[in-house]
C-alpha cells in the first residue's frame, strides 16, 4: 500500500470588524488582534480510504463540529470516525458557545471544509508516518498529582520533505491578555517547527493537561516576550 499525504493551513482570525460583538474565552469583548489564529490540517490516504486530522487555534469548536462531519461525509466520503478534530486550547480566542459567536463559528465550518479540500488537492506520496516522544519540563501541576511532561509526536515525510509536524502537550496555554486575539504559546512553537522545516505544516493539538500550567507567569498570563520565549522552547524540544 502506497501512502498519500496532504496538509494545509488558513487564517481563521475574526474579521477586526465584529470583534466587539465577540466573547472571547475568559468571557471578555476582545479589542484588538496581535497575531492570526489558524487551523491547519493533514489528510492521510491508503488508497483506500482517508483520515483527517485538524487542529486549530481554539479553545473548542462547538457549532462548527456537526456541520463539518455531516459535510464531510457526504460531499467527502470521509466518515465522522476518521475526521479527528483537536483544539488547541487556546483561552486568547472567540469561544464557540456563546450565541454571539455561533454566526463565526459557522463561518469556522466553511473555512475548514474549504481547507480540507486543500489538503486533499495536494495529497503526494509515497508518504512515510514516524512516531516520537520525549518530554518537556516548562509546566507546572497544580493539586497533588505529578505533573506529566511527557510529548507525542507525528511526522510525515515526503522523500526528503517534512510535509507535515502533529505534536502535543499537557498543559493549559500561555497568554499574555484577556482581550487580544493571539494563538498563545503552542502558536508560536508551531511557528518554530514550520520554521525548522521549511514548506511545512506543524499542528499543535492539547493533551491531557486539566491541571497543569505553563512553569512561569501568574497561572494561564504573563508578558508578551515570555509567551513567545515558551513557544520557542517548546517548538526546540519538538525538533530535537
Amino acid at each position: 500500500v502506497m501512502m498519500k499525504a496532504g496538509a494545509a493551513k488558513v487564517v481563521i482570525t475574526p474579521d477586526p470588524a465584529s470583534l466587539a460583538e465577540l466573547t472571547t474565552v475568559m468571557g471578555t469583548r476582545a479589542s484588538t488582534i496581535d497575531h492570526d489564529i489558524y487551523a491547519r490540517t493533514l489528510v492521510l490516504n491508503d488508497g483506500t480510504s482517508r483520515l483527517v486530522i485538524v487542529t486549530y487555534d481554539l479553545n473548542c469548536l462547538d457549532v462548527a463540529t456537526p456541520i463539518l462531519r455531516q459535510r464531510c461525509r457526504d460531499e467527502l466520503k470521509i466518515p465522522p470516525s476518521q475526521l479527528i478534530l483537536m483544539a488547541t486550547h487556546n483561552h486568547a480566542a472567540p469561544i464557540q458557545i456563546c450565541p454571539e459567536n455561533f454566526a463565526y463559528g459557522r463561518q469556522l465550518a466553511d473555512r475548514m471544509f474549504t481547507l480540507i479540500q486543500s489538503a486533499i488537492a495536494s495529497e503526494e506520496g509515497p508518504a512515510c508516518v514516524s512516531f516520537g516522544q520525549g518530554q518537556n519540563f516548562h509546566i507546572r501541576a497544580v493539586g497533588n498529582a505529578p505533573a506529566d511532561y511527557d510529548m507525542h509526536l507525528l511526522k510525515v515525510n515526503v522523500g526528503d520533505k517534512t510535509l507535515a509536524v502533529l505534536f502535543n502537550h499537557p498543559t493549559h496555554p500561555l497568554q499574555s491578555s484577556r482581550t487580544h486575539i493571539d494563538t498563545g504559546h503552542p502558536g508560536y512553537a508551531v511557528e518554530f517547527v514550520e520554521a525548522a522545516f521549511p514548506g511545512s505544516v506543524a499542528l499543535y493539538a492539547d493533551a491531557c493537561g486539566g491541571n497543569q500550567f505553563p512553569d512561569r507567569g501568574l497561572i494561564m498570563y504573563a508578558p508578551h516576550e515570555e509567551v513567545i520565549t515558551l513557544g520557542r522552547q517548546l517548538g526546540e524540544t519538538a525538533v530535537a
